[in-house]
């Protein structure tokens, strides 16, 4: 019998272990459609980077023997997989390795088999893993299975199947229900598990930025009711599940969809296990579906808030990303009733530097999603996917598309401070091999097109980080509120708070400085962290303006209102709310400690860019 063994490293889900979905589902359908299941023995994946080192893992593979590797290659991972990958192959010169996923550059790379003169084959990213694995593993000619990428002219070249599926009859995966007796070692090994809900492969619709596993503008394949039922029914009664994971393109764009959430909610009922339940793609055509299943998750506390997908309220930024969305002001009125309901905020999801966007219809558009306390911006970067539309050159062109690499960092949100004399050592004990900085891969994010400049990014992108840290903090809140009384409106605000108030502080006028001159150099940089002081440790962006409040309050907040007075009018209101807000900042500052022991508690305070600002019973009269 011959072995396989999948390599796929899954992201690090806070308090919760995430199944290996990938290889529960790939074995699966082989042993349900291969011609001959009982000719491969499926090796446990390797799933966790914790280890000592990479030659830990990679000496655990080579123990094992197998005759066929498949890796799996994301941005967070891809560096550390390719490495042993590639040195796996040089102590096992026969074994064969097959890879897929989303960072794999081939396209950009005739001769990309050179470089990775490891593998073997690839599956293409849009393509079904499960058909492309078992056709592999049943031995058909390469050039016969169906998304096959294979090297050819002595690896000076690529070739593609030409073969294609009728993905309308593709045979879904039972992926908990035939791996079952897997599923409860790993039950035993891990507590708190997150799982991974796969109810609909493809999406119909064809926005530039996107790319999806199963394709975009494709036609959608729906697993059966029954199916998905009877698999959740398994998950509870295996699992307990912790965390849920929806990964459908397009989650609610038909009933039964609502169907299964209710189904959740009637486990999670009998079970009383689920912290949060994730949808990675809400349905972007039938809201009122997914105005429903919001209502089931939110009454049954398994949902903490009402996350919505716009990218832009500019109809040119739209019509140039080829996206089809109900408008903002139509989702307001849909799902202001359950944001009142449940007093969450609506959460919008924007994305920066899209093309058409413009620094003047950006500020607009936060103005617009912060007119109201219920409403809240979230707003990412726009990071230029392989395999997305927008990657191909003739729209990169057109846009006028400009690029810059940049650190990926795989703690970033749990680590906001970092050492300048730490660098950390993959061969130093157990940990996380992926937090190592020898396996941050750099991305691409698009910080120019024919609508804005270079320098139009770098405003709007620290923009972003201080004004996310003030709206998460409620910091603005007391003060948004007032100003929307005397009817002013929130697009001037936002622009004039960055320019006018928080760029002439001297340490965050540095850290603006030093982050145009690092979007403008041809290295990939570190956009993450800021250096304030040669004296000072890193601190993220999203952190800076905590550290400067809780080193300071009187003198932070004396200043943002002496700002407001000169702009808005010599009104006590302003000298009120921002006493207020600075006498219940919880700092180490106040207390009587040692000057270096109370900055160095401060810096404690930032590792997390959240946390406990105020104290415990402050309430803004405002």
């Amino acid at each position: 019998m011959k072995k396989f063994l999948l390599v796929n490293f899954t992201t690090h889900a806070e308090g919760a272990k995430e199944v290996p979905y990938l290889w529960l589902t790939l074995r699966s359908y082989f042993q349900r459609n291969s011609i001959n299941p009982s000719a491969w023995e499926w090796l446990d994946p390797i799933h966790d980077d914790y280890a000592e080192s990479p030659e830990q893992i990679i000496n655990h593979i080579v123990e094992q023997s197998p005759d066929v590797i498949g890796i799996s290659c994301y941005m967070w991972n891809d560096k550390l997989t390719l490495h042993i990958a590639e040195e796996v192959k040089r102590k096992l010169p026969n074994i064969k390795i097959i890879a897929g996923g989303p960072a794999l550059y081939y396209e950009r790379d005739k001769s990309w088999f050179v470089s990775h003169w490891y593998i073997d084959v690839v599956c293409e990213y849009a393509g079904y893993g499960e058909v492309f694995i078992t056709d592999y593993l049943d031995g058909k000619d390469i050039k016969s299975i169906p998304f096959a990428v294979y090297p050819a002219l002595r690896r000076a070249f690529w070739n593609k199947s030409t073969v294609e599926i009728n993905r309308r009859e593709f045979k879904y995966p039972l992926p908990y229900k035939d791996n079952v007796e897997y599923l409860k070692r790993f039950k035993q090994k891990y507590q708190n598990i997150k799982v991974i809900l796969d109810t609909s492969r493809g999406c119909p619709y064809s926005c530039s930025f996107c790319e999806w596993g199963g394709g975009t503008s494709t036609k959608v394949v729906f697993k059966p009711r029954e199916e998905v039922f009877e698999e959740l029914r398994i998950i509870f009664e295996t699992l307990q599940p912790f965390y849920i994971d929806i990964i459908n393109a397009n989650f609610g764009v038909i009933k039964d969809d609502v169907l299964v959430a209710a189904n959740i909610c009637t486990l999670h009922t009998e079970y009383k296990c689920v912290e949060s339940v994730t949808l990675y793609g809400p349905t972007k055509s039938n809201k009122k579906n997914l105005k429903e299943i919001f209502d089931l998750f939110l009454q049954h506390g398994i949902h903490d808030s009402l996350k919505l997908s716009i990218q832009s309220t500019t109809q040119e930024v739209l019509d140039n990303i080829n996206r089809i969305d109900m408008s903002y002001d139509k989702q307001i009125e849909l799902y202001g009733e359950l944001s009142n309901k449940y007093n969450i905020p609506l959460r919008f999801e924007t994305m920066i530097g899209l093309p058409g966007e413009t620094k003047e219809s950006f500020y607009d558009m936060v103005g617009k999603l912060t007119q109201s306390d219920l409403l809240y911006p979230l707003i990412h970067e726009w990071q230029m996917l392989p395999s997305a539309p927008a990657a191909d050159p003739e729209y990169s062109t057109k846009m006028e598309i400009k690029t810059k690499k940049v650190i990926y960092h795989h703690d970033g949100y749990d680590n906001h401070i970092k050492s300048k004399s730490s660098v950390i050592n993959v061969d130093k004990g157990i940990r996380h091999l992926l937090e190592d900085q020898k396996y941050l891969a750099p991305y691409d994010i698009v910080v120019s097109t024919y609508s804005y400049s270079v320098e139009d990014w770098t405003e709007l992108e620290l923009f972003k980080y201080y004004y996310t840290f003030l709206n998460a903090t409620r910091i603005l809140t007391p003060i948004q509120k007032y100003l929307q009384s005397l009817n002013v409106y929130m697009k001037e605000f936002n622009r004039s708070l960055f320019n006018d108030f928080l760029t002439k502080i001297p340490m965050v006028n540095k850290a603006y400085k030093d982050f145009i001159e690092c979007i403008k150099n041809d290295e990939p940089s570190d956009i993450f962290y800021a250096d304030l002081a040669p004296n000072l440790p890193y601190i993220s962006h999203y952190s800076t303006l905590k550290f400067l409040i809780l080193l300071n309050p009187n003198g932070f907040f004396s200043a943002l209102s002496l700002w407001l007075k000169s702009k808005y009018g010599d009104d006590k209101t302003f000298d009120m709310i921002c006493e207020q807000l600075a006498d219940n900042i919880k700092t180490p500052m106040k207390m009587q400690l040692d000057p270096k022991e109370a900055v160095a508690q401060t810096l404690a305070m930032c590792k997390y860019w959240r946390g406990e600002l105020f104290l415990d019973d402050f309430r803004s009269e405002y």
